[in-house]
């Protein structure tokens, strides 16, 4: 049976948000006296992030009583229709996001053109083979979900109303994420995560849309011509046609979902 059910709050979880950028430095520390020394960015360095993020978890599970299970999903509805019910609505949502967001963010970086070494650093993390598949596809939307939506809105949504528990738990997302170029999407992303948990209270189908939506994204980067790179980041906006699209792809998604989720929908009958 879970404990401390409204621990953290807000406050405590940005001190143990900060406790977990700590962990990361010391690790990251040792591994560089161990002789392993990598740039910033590179995938192979997520060991370091999944290894923190376990430990943490681990002290926050141990403290709150709660078990995997309960953790991920704790409504009577099966894994299976949890995943498969919203897949195809969240697939237009975080299809369409891709582009508008991308372009949100370039007119962010025009005003807040981000550091060369920043865009460097996110290239290197997106192409990477194998190592950044595993990283950002798989690892990151498994342990972060655990962590902010699993743990922290978790709690928040004792402590808070349920808008102002998504807009705390997307800020401390958006903080962990650091850099410029990665702030909107992070911010705009947590704010979905943080519905869906709230609609469905299980970060399955959160876990669902993060895996998604990183996957597309770096089959996007894996577009991109990186000849001028050292020279730092460019603006390059989408055209007209397709932002219209994206937008009707992501709202056209985003009503589905709704009806799929909503309080007389027989697809998931939440407890």
């Amino acid at each position: 049976m879970e404990e401390h059910k409204d621990f953290p709050n807000f406050w405590y979880a940005l001190l143990i948000l900060a406790l977990l950028v700590g962990l990361q430095m010391i690790l990251a520390m040792g591994a560089h006296d161990l002789g392993f020394t990598y740039e910033w960015g590179d995938p192979r360095s997520s060991v370091i992030s999944v290894v923190s993020c376990g430990i943490i978890l681990s002290l926050l599970m141990s403290y709150k009583k709660i078990s995997y299970r309960e953790l991920f999903n704790p409504t009577s509805n099966s894994v299976t229709s949890l995943i498969l019910v919203p897949l195809i609505p969240i697939t237009f949502i975080v299809g369409g996001a891709l582009f508008w967001i991308d372009d949100i963010t370039n007119l962010m970086l025009i005003y807040f053109p981000p550091d060369k070494e920043e865009y460097l650093a996110l290239i290197r993390m997106m192409n990477g083979g194998m190592v950044s598949i595993i990283s950002v596809c798989f690892a990151a939307p498994l342990i972060e979900e655990m962590l902010f939506r699993g743990v922290f809105l978790r709690s928040f949504l004792v402590n808070y109303s349920a808008s102002s528990a998504i807009l705390l738990s997307s800020l401390l997302f958006t903080l962990f994420h650091l850099t410029m170029i990665q702030l909107p999407v992070a911010f705009i992303m947590g704010c979905l995560l943080g519905w869906l948990y709230v609609k469905t209270r299980s970060i399955w189908p959160t876990i669902l849309t993060h895996f998604l939506y990183n996957t597309f994204a770096m089959l996007q980067w894996s577009t991109y011509d990186y000849s001028g790179a050292n020279e730092g980041f460019t603006p390059e906006f989408h055209s007209a046609g397709i932002i219209m699209a994206a937008l009707t792809s992501s709202v056209a998604g985003g009503i589905l979902l709704h009806r799929l989720l909503s309080p007389g929908a027989e697809q998931l009958n939440r407890e």
